[in-house]
């Protein structure tokens, strides 16, 4: 497959037989996420019902569900073998820049541009926000979010970006 104009964001699933990328597309900017068979590089499924652009994929462990966050402050939980949203999430004020799985894939974190700092917790079953983790720290760009392998740390990056170039 040919990525023409580039790939902004992707996520490889935890076993590495699938890629879920997205592109600097013309006709659909960011909106559309395809997932890509990593042995043959052949397209298997375009994914698409965010409103604006996507910023950030996550797989589970299980490698079955995709996580995706954008601009439109949602969180879409997408089932990759049928090809079909499983479940939306509403984050009530910003635009989601990150997330990330629990290793047993039964918590999603999320992160953007809220002030003050927060990530949300998830229930990934249900889609109910179970904890708020508040920061007061000035830089107010949440861009990454890790967890440790075990589960018991978890960490944010944030970055001070040019709103302009965003």
């Amino acid at each position: 497959m040919s990525v023409d104009k580039g790939v902004k964001h992707a996520a490889l699933s935890p076993d590495g037989k699938l890629m879920a990328w997205v592109g600097l597309e013309v006709l659909d900017p960011d909106l559309v996420i395809r997932v890509l068979d990593t042995t043959t590089w052949k397209q298997l499924r375009s994914l698409s019902r965010h409103t604006l652009p996507v910023r950030c994929l996550a797989f589970g462990p299980d490698g079955k569900t995709l996580a995706s966050g954008g601009w439109d402050k949602t969180i879409r939980l997408w089932d990759v073998g049928e090809g079909r949203e499983a479940r939306m999430l509403e984050v009530p004020t910003d635009p989601v820049f990150a997330i990330s799985f629990s290793r047993d894939g039964k918590s999603l974190f999320s992160g953007g541009i809220e002030q003050p700092r927060r990530i949300r917790v998830w229930d990934a079953g249900t889609g109910a926000q179970v904890r708020l983790i508040t920061d007061g720290d000035i830089h107010p760009r949440i861009s990454a979010i890790a967890l440790s392998p075990n589960g018991i740390r978890q960490g944010a990056m944030t970055c001070r970006c040019d709103t302009n170039n965003a």
